[in-house]
């Protein structure tokens, strides 16, 4: 019981920083641009280098774990955020701020691989699921539920370093911690690990995706010519690590059936963990579960800003009844991982039909909707996403060989980290699609002298004399103007969230089809 405390000691200290820094530059970008005199724009560079760390710290992760060992690897993983949030406090050049969050997002995830490592090392199954249910909650569902409004507050209300300084202390105290208590290392097997050439390659690869998905949130840029080039470059290096990192020797020994034994043997520890099917069948799990929490993310708060016009703290706040429904559907996920009470493989389904139901109903509101009328999409929503990320991530956890584990978890969080990313950028390129075509159809039926114009006009000054003001032909332009922008986020709006429930019916036979193999074969 004593190893059980210390335990959830570590995981919130490490993972309550994780999930605040995750949920900042969706809250506080227009703030630390305006604090370190940088556009919008230029201030996404900012989150860009931060996420694209955090996927190369996912990739090398397993590397320094078998090199360096267990110890320095976690200690590293604590230095590392607890300096780059110090820098982040104390320094406000644009430049230092970038490489702090860089250093950060690579800190991060190589703490969030090895303390799941440690709690998998530590704990029997049924405390596993339970301490990694706790994770989930500081990681991933506070991020999308609760910090969202808390944020907003602390930033409007006092300043967006306070939470930086917050986080020097998580830091500073696990480090402390980490050093006057330490759990006994993890041991694995030694196995073999490809050359740092073959991680620098694939670290640069996967930086260039990030930063070409990414810019993908600004108009056009898909179009640009520098988009082309960007995407020939990336696509070089993605090639050129597998290449390095999967010779063709490798890759046919493990095709040909009288030399398997030799292809396990001189296989990477990596290999050897996407071999398994099923194994992969988790990978694509935690892949379409960050796709579909970010995309109908990235939807929900278009809808609550473009079609309801809420701030962030208005958005944040009718949220927090979706940050009741994932803790609820937390609790249902463990009972069925846990107490075996519910089949754990029908949650998973379960909790993505939840948020496609979900927005559908979204889909349908009006763009005079209220905030009561947006509660039980957005429940049913949390709901979903407490059922599938807790389910996914236990399931896949509990799953894992000893040996396998550090290659196991980082592939799993690159992938569904791959996967946020991926929802994210389309479903922000169909917005910005969706808006134009809209915009489009409406300049068809409000052509000057048109009927309808007329029509709108003659109602507009009907209402204001009826008020008793005068119907000036510029306020009419204004009221026009307004309704126009509420109708075209309406109906962009409604046709995304459509297009989103096409896209999760062409992901999920995929997993179904995986599911199948993968059953035939064990």
């Amino acid at each position: 019981m004593h190893t059980y405390r210390k335990l959830i000691v570590f995981v919130i200290l490490a993972l309550l920083p994780f999930g605040l820094s995750s949920a900042i530059f969706s809250t506080g970008t227009p703030n630390i641009a305006a604090d370190l005199g940088l556009s919008v724009d230029e201030s996404s560079l900012l989150n860009i280098g931060f996420m694209a760390a955090q996927l190369i710290g996912l990739l090398i992760t397993p590397l320094t774990l078998r090199r360096w060992g267990y110890r320095a690897t976690f200690n590293m993983a604590i230095i590392l955020p607890l300096a780059a949030n110090l820098l982040l406090l104390i320094n406000h050049h644009p430049w230092v701020h970038l490489q702090g969050w860089i250093i950060n997002g690579l800190g991060m995830s190589m703490l969030l691989v090895s303390t799941n490592i440690l709690l998998l090392a530590q704990c029997r199954y049924r405390a596993m699921t339970l301490i990694t249910g706790l994770g989930l909650v500081f990681s991933t569902l506070l991020p999308m539920g609760f910090y969202p409004w808390l944020l907003a507050a602390v930033i409007d209300n006092i300043n967006w370093q306070v939470v930086i300084a917050f986080q020097v202390c998580c830091y500073g105290i696990l480090l402390l911690v980490a050093l006057l208590f330490p759990f006994a290392p993890p041991q694995w097997s030694n196995e073999r690990k490809s050359s740092w050439m073959g991680y620098t390659l694939l670290s640069s690869g996967c930086a260039g995706l990030v930063f070409l998905l990414m810019r993908g949130s600004h108009y056009n840029w898909f179009d640009f010519p520098a988009f082309s080039q960007w995407l020939i470059v990336t696509l070089f290096l993605l090639g050129a690590a597998i290449i390095v990192m999967w010779p063709a020797s490798t890759a046919t020994a493990t095709a040909t059936a009288t030399a398997t034994a030799t292809a396990t043997a001189t296989a990477t520890a990596t290999q050897k963990v996407i071999q398994n099917i099923k194994t992969n069948v988790f990978f694509y799990n935690g892949f379409l579960a960050g796709f579909a929490v970010m995309a109908s993310g990235i939807l929900v708060g278009g809808f609550l800003g473009q079609v309801m016009h809420y701030n962030a703290t208005n958005a944040g706040w009718v949220q927090i009844p979706s940050f009741a429904a994932m803790l609820i559907g937390m609790v249902i996920s463990l009972l069925g991982v846990n107490q075996r009470k519910l089949p754990a493989d029908a949650i998973t389904p379960l909790g993505v039909l939840l948020i496609l139901v979900s927005v559908y109903q979204l889909s349908g509101l009006p763009s005079n909707a209220g905030s009561e009328q947006v509660i039980l999409p957005l429940s049913l929503r949390g709901l979903g996403v407490g059922l599938l990320n807790v389910s996914v991530t236990i399931l896949m956890f509990a799953h894992l060989k000893p040996d396998h584990r550090p290659e196991g978890i980082a592939l799993f969080y690159f992938f569904r980290t791959l996967g946020s990313l991926l929802g994210s950028a389309v479903f922000s390129r169909i917005i910005q699609v969706k808006t134009a075509q809209s915009m489009t159809e409406f300049s068809r039926v409000i052509e000057k002298g048109s009927e309808s114009l007329v029509q709108f006009e003659t109602g507009i000054s009907q209402a204001l004399l009826n008020q008793g003001t005068f119907a000036s032909q510029q306020l009419g332009a204004s009221q026009l103007s307004q309704l126009l922008k509420t109708e075209v986020a309406t109906m962009t709006m409604s046709n995304a969230l459509l297009c989103f429930i096409v896209a999760i019916g062409m992901l999920t036979p995929i997993l179904l089809i995986g599911k199948k193999i993968a059953a035939r074969q064990h």
